[in-house]
């Protein structure tokens, strides 16, 4: 595809010109084979210089007249343009603007005129006519068209798809009695837009009714109303082709019958085409979407629904067909070996089908009947439609079945079914800056200043393949180089650092990236690399994008300020940190503030997601820390810069820098120690040196408790064991504490933080000193009472002893 561009004179711009904004186009649309003013709307576009057009058929004439908000261009719409969605960007000397569209159909184009509110005002209008409409809240707006009997009247409208704001329409085929013949609201072609067909009853006046679903609306609620004989089919069959070829295709669900129309299929590297039947009565207007890649010839569906009659298929190639009746299966047969793995995957819901396909296989026995299931799945990846990859159990025949969920059938129940060896594949995309706000079109384009630099992600993936690869920029402007290391795949995204010359001219192109392996065939480039969403709803709801396959890449004026990181001479080691020091230069002009940030995430890396340079600061330290898991490896990293210039955010950005992640060069297994309040321990670690180091290490024992000290100890690599001289209060906190080391090793003048063993202090209250206790006084025990017999055996023992006792001498 080639890039149509015109450029003019640059009519005024500031010194540092902000980033332009477009947030609309007028006219919505146009005619093919006419020739129109379009009206870019949007911000920041007094020094517009080029309109970029991503696709074939439309040429930009002149621009007629540039204003701040706005910029008036004439351009060419040829006769055999694409019908559909055309994608356009503004170009100035700052940078490019937001994605916005601009449809082309077949028919000649007209204005809504007001009042036409009501039955009785209806507005007339002509058969096969575009009409040009706007919706504010609670409108209803009405048309009348003179039909005769038998001939298809058909409507479709573009409304959600137009991309300006939320607005779902709804819009009916009335008679005159004001009795609704269709009503559309969605449709699966066609998403919330909704269409419909009838066969003219009577002779007489139709009525086309459009509203908002739920009667709002507002001066942004932009309408396309297509109204005609042009035929309306709801499916196709086949659902696909390979590129270049010519393919007869069967278009099914129009009220006058099926058509069948041959088409040459595009050479192009999408994968996602539209074809549009075509009678003598016109174009159908949105056309269907099909799928175009290199399968062999496709195998049309005759007798799908037996199992025994079904068509039998090799790998790998293209199935389709239709489940016409509800409840209705369709087979397809194929032979397949022990080991072998196959890719099944369904189109449906992602073409337009009504059908939400639910796919099971089976291996057959010798006379054909199933003898046991596989594998089944309904819903795969995020969509409706059913895939699955297969490693088949052994060699034998096998029978893939298709049916709706909820076994419905009919016309529009169409499916196209690849069945091939998984391929590789890649993607590429540009990620969203505010994955919040999907519609927030900020750095999806690539503008890089005259002299200087700008660091942006890219989102790289990949399937069916191994090994290194490179990024390949095709295609950049002028005097605009890129540099980007060699892909691993250790992280989703890569940093990319695109440079532009100081004397490169202010140019644009629309650069289509590509994913090249350093072993192998190369790898079909995504049509998606930048995803542009247009209608969103509640919950961040995407309701219309358009996937384009190229990146617009512009050369810019230059900006007042740039960035380097002094790249560390030292490791990050595992769960240590350090402080990555970024230095700005700047025009003596520019005085502001400069926030800094990470271009990509690191698995196991922690970096501070936005640090500033203060205003006239030339400076700051980044933080930076690793988990103690952290993959060791050399990580590749750079840092993008924004400032406010006074009229909007300037971008800049570091070079590449290298960041290494290590194991720790010491270890420490740290004790566990007990201590009194008010006396004094010592925690001791053992030290295992696994990278010998020179000099003294220096190691903090840190995370202690209030009145709690420790002096910090050297050690060298030699040493077996360090222990803390830890001293406490009488009012130190008690219980179990978990202080930890933090060790400074000095390497290449560079210090390397580590954050190191992790134990138990336990600080308990004073023990209670006891003392002795006085001997115990002894004691007299009160007689026991005696028994009265006792007394008297007491009194009887004593007068014995008295009578035996000799009779003292007389005194002289």
């Amino acid at each position: 595809m080639r890039l149509t561009s015109l450029m003019c004179l640059l009519f005024s711009s500031t010194l540092f010109a902000a980033s332009p904004s477009v947030g609309l186009i007028l006219p919505r649309g146009g005619q093919r084979g006419t020739e129109i003013e379009l009206t870019f709307q949007g911000g920041n576009l007094s020094d517009a210089q080029e309109v970029l057009v991503y696709y074939p058929g439309i040429t930009v004439r002149s621009i007629a007249s540039v204003k701040p908000n706005e910029v008036k261009a004439k351009v060419a719409i040829a006769p055999d343009c694409r019908l559909g969605e055309h994608a356009f960007r503004v170009r100035t000397a700052s940078g490019v603007s937001d994605l916005r569209t601009f449809w082309v159909g077949a028919l000649p184009v007209l204005d809504e005129r007001e009042p036409n509110s009501s039955f009785e005002t209806a507005q007339p209008i002509s058969k096969n006519v575009t009409v040009h409409g706007m919706i504010t809240n609670e409108d209803v707006d009405y048309f009348v068209v003179e039909c005769v009997k038998g001939e298809r009247l058909s409507i479709e409208i573009e409304g959600m798809r137009l991309g300006t704001i939320f607005f779902d329409p709804t819009i009916a085929i009335c008679n005159e009695a004001k009795a609704e013949l269709a009503v559309a609201d969605d449709a699966f072609i066609t998403g919330q837009d909704g269409g419909a067909s009838i066969v003219v009853p009577a002779d007489g006046r139709y009525f086309v009714q459009v509203r908002e679903t739920a009667y709002g609306g507002n001066g942004s609620s932009y309408y396309r109303l297509h109204v005609g004989n042009f035929p309306r089919p709801t499916a196709v069959i086949p659902a696909g082709g390979r590129p270049g070829e010519t393919v007869e295709f069967r278009f099914l669900g129009d009220p006058l019958g099926e058509i069948k129309q041959k088409i040459k299929l595009p050479t192009s590297n999408l994968t996602m085409v539209r074809v549009h039947a075509q009678t003598d009565q016109g174009i159908h207007a949105a056309g269907i979407e099909i799928r175009v890649n290199d399968l062999p010839p496709l195998v049309e569906s005759a007798n799908a629904s037996s199992l025994k009659a079904a068509a039998a298929v090799t790998i790998p190639s293209a199935f389709h067909g239709t489940l016409q009746a509800p409840g209705e299966i369709d087979y397809v047969r194929f032979k397949a070996t022990k080991g072998q793995v196959i890719d099944l995957t369904c189109y449906a819901r992602r073409i337009g089908s009504a059908l939400d396909p639910v796919m099971n296989l089976d291996l057959l026995d010798k006379d054909g009947n199933p003898a046991r299931g596989i594998q089944g799945n309904d819903d795969s990846g995020g969509s409706s439609d059913a895939a699955m990859r297969v490693t088949i159990p052994e060699d034998g025949d096998y029978a893939l079945r298709v049916y709706d969920h909820l076994r419905g059938g009919g016309p529009n129940f169409f499916y196209r079914i690849e069945l091939r060896p998984p391929e590789s594949t890649a993607v590429l995309r540009v990620p969203h800056v505010d994955s919040n706000n999907r519609r927030n079109q900020d750095r999806q384009t690539w503008s890089v200043p005259k002299g200087g630099r700008i660091a942006v992600p890219m989102l790289v993936r990949r399937d069916g393949w191994n090994g290194p690869a490179t990024l390949a920029l095709d295609d950049l402007p002028p005097g605009v180089t890129a540099t980007i290391d060699a892909i691993d795949f250790g992280t989703p995204t890569v940093p990319v650092i695109l440079e532009a010359k100081a004397d490169a001219a202010m140019a644009a192109k629309l650069m289509r990236p590509r994913l090249v392996p350093k072993e192998g065939p190369a790898v079909p480039s995504p049509p998606d690399v930048v995803d542009v969403e247009l209608s969103a709803g509640r919950n961040n709801t995407t309701y219309h994008k358009l996937p384009t396959d190229r990146i617009a890449v512009a050369v810019a004026e230059a900006v007042p300020f740039r960035i380097e990181v002094i790249e560390p001479k030292v490791p990050l080691v595992q769960g240590g940190s350090m402080q990555l020091r970024i230095v700005a230069t700047r025009d003596p002009s520019f005085k502001g503030p400069i926030t800094v940030q990470p271009v990509i995430g690191l698995p196991g890396v922690g970096i501070n997601g936005a640090t500033t340079i203060p205003e006239n600061a030339t400076e700051c330290l980044v933080p930076i820390s690793a988990a103690g898991n952290a993959a060791p490896r050399k990580w590749r990293q750079a840092f993008s810069a924004t400032a406010n210039a006074g009229a909007g955010n300037l971008h800049t950005g570091s070079q590449l820098f290298t960041l290494e992640v290590a194991p720790p060069f010491v270890t420490l297994a740290q004790q566990r120690t007990a201590v009194e309040q008010g006396a004094n321990t010592v925690v001791v670690c053992k030290v295992t040196t696994a990278t010998p180091f020179t000099g003294k290490a220096k190691a903090t024992l840190v995370g202690l408790p209030p009145k709690v000290t420790a002096e910090p100890i050297e050690f060298d690599s030699g040493t077996a064991e360090i222990a803390f001289q830890v001293k406490t209060d009488a009012t130190s906190p008690r219980g179990k504490h978990k202080p930890f080391v933090q060790l400074e090793i000095v390497k290449d003048g560079e210090i390397i933080p580590h954050n190191l063993g992790g134990g138990e202090l336990r600080i308990d209250a004073p023990r209670v000193k006891k003392t002795a206790a006085a001997a115990p006084k002894p004691t007299t025990a009160a007689p026991k009472p005696l028994s009265r017999l006792e007394q008297l055996r007491q009194e009887q023992e004593e007068r014995e002893k008295a009578a035996a006792k000799p009779p003292e001498p007389k005194k002289p």
